[in-house]
């Protein structure tokens, strides 16, 4: 199998993705850290392709990557799983962890251009 860099699901994808941000529970999606419950950017991911794959959508993530080695503010791949011969890499989730228990999480295409709304996910136990 191959993988290939395409943006023809982004858009699809994008809405997907975001359709599911909002779908997300804070209880599924945190854990206790330093005395309160925060969305932790790991857990944000394992929910939202959960529920991609509940609505028979075929993603998966790809490889991470942090910026500036700092491990709270990643980009992971998405990819679309729709081909049976090819993964296509059609764009990045961003997820950034603040301090006070939140997680700010967006979509760009594989170039990173950001078109979509910045989502704030809370941690809640």
């Amino acid at each position: 199998m191959r993988r290939v860099y395409d943006d023809t699901m982004y858009d699809v994808a994008k809405y997907d993705i975001m359709q599911a941000f909002n779908l997300c529970q804070p209880k599924k999606i945190s854990r206790y850290s330093y005395g309160m419950y925060r969305a932790d950017a790991s857990l944000i991911k394992q929910e939202v392709l959960r529920i991609l794959n509940a609505n028979g959508n075929r993603y998966a993530f790809g490889k991470v990557e942090h910026a500036h080695g700092i491990g709270n503010n990643n980009a992971t791949e998405i990819i679309y799983l729709g081909n049976k011969n090819e993964q296509q890499i059609c764009g990045l989730i961003h997820t950034n962890e603040d301090m006070y228990s939140g997680c700010f999480c967006y979509v760009t295409d594989i170039d990173g251009n950001r078109k979509s709304n910045v989502v704030k996910l809370y941690g809640k136990g």
